[in-house]
Parts: C-alpha cells; structure tokens; sequence
C-alpha cells in the first residue's frame, strides 16, 4: 500500500509536468534537465524539515482560526518553503545554459514546485494513516487505502507549488533577460517580485485552503490556472525561437535552424530513457521521504 501511495504521490505530479512539458512549442527542454528540477524540488523539501527541526515554526491549530491558519500559511509555510524552492533556483537553474528562453522561467520553477509537491503530497497522505496505525484501532487495508487517495484528490491534486512556481517563474526569466543585458537593477527587482509574488500567492492559498470552503478553493484553484495559462502564452510569445522561425527566415532557412536547433538538443529519447529517469525519481523520493523522517525523530 506504501508503493501505491508512493506512485499516486508521484503520477499527479508527473502528469501536471508533461503538461507544462509538452506546452513549450518553439524549443523543447532537455529531459536529465526537467528531472534535474524535479530532483531540486525534492530537495528543498529537506531544507524545510532540517530548518523546522532547528528552529521554532508555529503550526497548524487543531481547531483553526483566522489568526492562526495565516500566520502559519505566510510564515511557516509561504515564507519558509518558498524560500528553499527559491534556493535551489537561483543557485542551480538560474545558471543553466538550457535557460534561454521567456517560457524556461514558468516551467523550471514550476518543475521544482511538483518535486516539492511529489514530497508533500506522500506525508499528506501517510500522516493521517500513520496515526491510525500508532492508535492500535483495527481497520481494512482497503480503507486505509480509500482515506489516502480521497485525501490526495480532495486538497492535493491541484498542486500549488507548480501553480506559484509557474507564475513566479516568469519573473526569475525576466531577471534572466535583465542579467543577460548588463542591468543588474532591473535583474534584482524582478527576483524580489518574484518571491513576493510567490509568497503571496503560496500564503493566501493556504489560508483559502484551510478556512474557505471547497467551492471558493475550486475558485481559488481556477484563477490561478487562468493565470498560469496567461503567462505560459506571454512567454511563448516572447520566444526568441519563435520570432526567429515564423516571422524572419524564408522556408530554407526555417528548416536549417530547426535542424540546428534540434541537434543542439538532442537526446536519446526513448521509452526506457523516460522510464530510466522516472525511476531515479521514485528513488529520490523514497530517500527524500525516509531522511525526512529520520530528521524529523531525531
């Protein structure tokens, strides 16, 4: 039962990947690069339990209340794991050569926001099941199993971190694009807008979240996907790709560059490959979740 929740934890946020994925139209990231990210996600997830086990965060109330539910969401939640998703982009994507592109920004930071979201989805689910076990009560695997995934559809399939992480992103590439052009200025502004922005939206929804009701969550959830798809069709739209290849070249050289341009990028893409990197995921995952318990006991 373990593995199937370690697979569900791991199939939303795949899916919701290969969405953002296969959105870019004009130039392709590299496959090791998207699971790189993902990874990064995961690893933040370490840099929030490490940080919550040496200092003092306040959580989540038994019985919530306004006061409290936005304390945590801005504070424990938005500020700290934004903050270690935000570490991971600037110290490693940030730097990438395969970060050239308006709509890189969206999906990168998205990408690390569904590796954070891989994590935080399995201790969602385990948590309660965990307590249940601990509790010594005896009940059916298979409802144990019908709590999990109904906890999993019911608050974490629409995954946040990728929803703030996408948004977000395309201020980090506004930054990118600053940096490239000497104004270093207009480089930290956009880095400090996208945090903000970031933490805002990761505390708001979190407060919506717990103290709304489901219906004004789903509306939550639908203006950020709007939004989501907003920027992604900004960003293509500012593709230096596209610019390139439908507006500037006649036929023959469209079809050289995409040539240049695929070769550039090429992988062996094959169904093992996508499996093979898939794997290494589930793997991480496992370690990430284990170290996180470790940590958390000691």
């Amino acid at each position: 039962m373990i593995i199937e929740f370690f697979f569900y934890a791991f199939a939303v946020g795949a899916a919701i990947a290969a969405l953002a994925y296969f959105g870019d139209r004009y130039e392709k990231e590299p496959l090791f690069r998207i699971f790189n990210a993902i990874i990064l996600g995961l690893t933040a997830t370490l840099i929030v339990t490490i940080a919550k086990r040496m200092f003092s965060f306040p959580d989540y109330a038994r019985v919530p209340s306004w006061g409290n539910t936005i304390l945590v969401s801005f504070y424990s939640a938005g500020l700290l794991e934004e903050s270690a998703k935000f570490s991971m982009i600037l110290l490693f994507i940030y730097k990438w050569a395969d970060f050239n592109e308006y709509y890189d920004g969206p999906l990168y930071a998205g990408l690390v926001g569904i590796g954070f979201a891989i994590s935080e989805n399995l201790g969602y689910m385990l948590k309660p099941l965990a307590n249940i076990v601990a509790s010594n009560v005896s009940i059916d695997v298979n409802f144990l199993r019908l709590i999990g995934l109904s906890i999993l559809m019911k608050y974490r399939v629409f995954s946040g971190h990728f929803l703030f992480g996408f948004i977000a992103g395309y201020f980090i590439a506004k930054a990118r694009f600053r940096k490239e052009e000497g104004d270093k200025a207009g480089e930290k502004i956009n880095i400090c807008i996208s945090f903000v922005i970031a933490f805002l939206l990761h505390g708001t929804f979190n407060s919506i979240a717990i103290m709304g009701n489901y219906l004004t969550f789903l509306g939550c959830v639908l203006i950020l996907v709007i939004v989501v798809i907003l920027i992604g069709r900004k960003s293509l739209r500012k593709s230096v790709f596209r610019k390139e290849i439908l507006e500037n070249l006649t036929e023959r050289k469209r079809n050289k560059l995409m040539e240049v341009l695929v070769a550039s990028k090429q992988e062996k893409v094959t169904f093992g490959y996508v499996i093979f990197l898939g794997m290494l995921i589930l793997v991480y995952q496992l370690f990430v979740f284990f170290m996180t318990y470790i940590i958390s006991i000691l």
